[in-house]
């Protein structure tokens, strides 16, 4: 194994739809400044209009990064198919392993 190998693979580390955190930030931006913020988003919001999403800050996204919300799920955006489908199995199976009549015993 070369030494060029672990500094390939530490870079190639993507997030959900093949976009990483860098492109659905600038999304996201583009989208608010589209709709009415052309002279960019502000830093930060009152706090009832940000729990509501009603109004795009700076202060959201880094609270997102600090989460290690990845697929900025707290910004809005959606899942993928492929990961509701992961969490309705796992969800599924859970209720498939649970005794149905514990209380009897």
């Amino acid at each position: 194994m070369s030494s060029a190998y672990w500094q390939t693979e530490r870079q190639r580390e993507l997030y959900g739809n093949g976009k990483n955190i860098t492109e659905r930030v600038s999304d996201y931006v583009k989208t608010w400044e589209g709709r009415c913020y052309y002279d960019g988003i502000p830093d930060e919001v009152p706090s009832k209009v940000a729990a509501s999403n009603r109004a795009p800050s700076w202060k959201a996204i880094a609270l997102c990064v600090l989460r290690n919300d990845h697929n900025l799920l707290g910004l809005g955006f959606q899942r993928s198919e492929n990961e509701t489908s992961k969490l309705l199995m796992k969800k599924q199976k859970k209720l498939d392993t649970l005794p149905l009549f514990d209380y009897l015993r």
